[in-house]
């Protein structure tokens, strides 16, 4: 099944999440903290990781599309809601596992849950006012 999603309603959402992740992981906000607790290689490239990152939240945008699109919600609550569903269903779940199986620090889970969560969110109000 191939669905019309408009290119420019993901990208304008990949942007602004991918922006909001940067604040959020910046050593002003929780930066510090996570650099402490995750401890990430000296041998990662700043700039290939930002890549990473970028191409990693377009592919979650257009995902989270499909869903908002598939699910005929293409509303900005509607939007919202799914991407509210889809959080709880796969990075709550997923975060859950990894802090009991993996033995993560809460700290760690709490940080990157809720930048899931509030990512999640600005992306489905984006794509379901846009979609």
């Amino acid at each position: 099944m191939i669905y019309a999603i408009n290119f420019w309603a993901v990208l304008v959402a990949t942007i602004v999440a991918f922006l909001f992740g940067w604040l959020w992981y910046s050593k002003t906000v929780f930066g510090g903290i996570w650099m402490k607790l995750v401890k990430p290689s000296k041998n990662n490239s700043p700039a290939l990781s930002m890549i990473a990152g970028f191409i990693t939240m377009f592919i979650t945008t257009y995902v989270l599309g499909m869903f908002i699109v598939s699910t005929d919600n293409a509303t900005f609550a509607g939007g919202v809601l799914v991407a509210l569903v889809v959080w709880i269903g796969l990075s709550l779940m997923k975060s859950l596992g990894e802090m009991i199986w993996q033995d993560k620090s809460a700290k760690l889970f709490w940080i990157a849950l809720f930048h899931d969560l509030i990512s999640f969110l600005i992306i489905g109000a984006i794509l379901g006012a846009w979609l």
